[in-house]
């Protein structure tokens, strides 16, 4: 089973969700940074 958490204000995770993912994107070249 996979389990994907997203967490916009910090109540699970201690970091930004949406920024860690698109870094995570960005870091395996699935999209270019934005400038």
């Amino acid at each position: 089973m996979k389990l994907a958490l997203f967490d916009l204000d910090h109540t699970l995770l201690n970091t930004d969700s949406d920024h860690s993912w698109g870094e995570f994107l960005v870091n395996e070249g699935l999209v270019d940074p934005v400038r």
